[in-house]
């Protein structure tokens, strides 16, 4: 029986995308990058939803990017092609949150030796594509774009 790398469920008018992989502190690895953008697109698509909340299993939101769970099979990083498809898989995942037709807001988890910090991250949609933090920060407002 496998398990799941990412959950979704409804209440009421919010989506819940979860991310399920507790025991490696929801590492992204690959698969799970792949059912993360699956699943949000699920519910980007969602009529019964109006806002997607993204959250974390276990005792951790995300740690970022799995780094130890390469696949046991690398010709990708020989193979131009191969790596162009790769990277396209991850790009996809990458620029997700600012294709959303919905609002989203991740839910960070209160912890004992950082309660202010996790408190400043508990972030509320201002409008339909902003959301801030506690401080004067903006988040998720830019397109995508050359670095200057």
């Amino acid at each position: 029986m496998t398990q799941d790398l990412v959950l979704y469920e409804t209440d009421a008018k919010v989506g819940f995308v979860t991310l399920n992989r507790p025991e490696k502190l929801n590492a992204l690895s690959m698969e799970l990058r792949r059912e993360l953008a699956a699943t949000l697109t699920r519910a980007d698509e969602d009529p019964a939803t109006s806002v997607v909340v993204l959250r974390g299993a276990g005792r951790s939101f995300c740690v970022g990017y799995d780094l130890a769970g390469g696949s046991s099979s690398e010709a990708w990083r020989h193979d131009a092609l191969k790596y162009h498809e790769r990277l396209g898989t991850s790009l996809a995942l990458e620029l997700m949150p600012w294709y959303m037709r919905k609002p989203w807001l991740p839910r960070c988890k209160a912890t004992r030796s950082a309660p202010a910090a996790s408190s400043r991250c508990s972030a509320t949609s201002r409008s339909r594509r902003t959301m801030r933090c506690s401080g004067s920060r903006k988040v998720g407002t830019r397109r995508p774009g050359p670095v200057s």
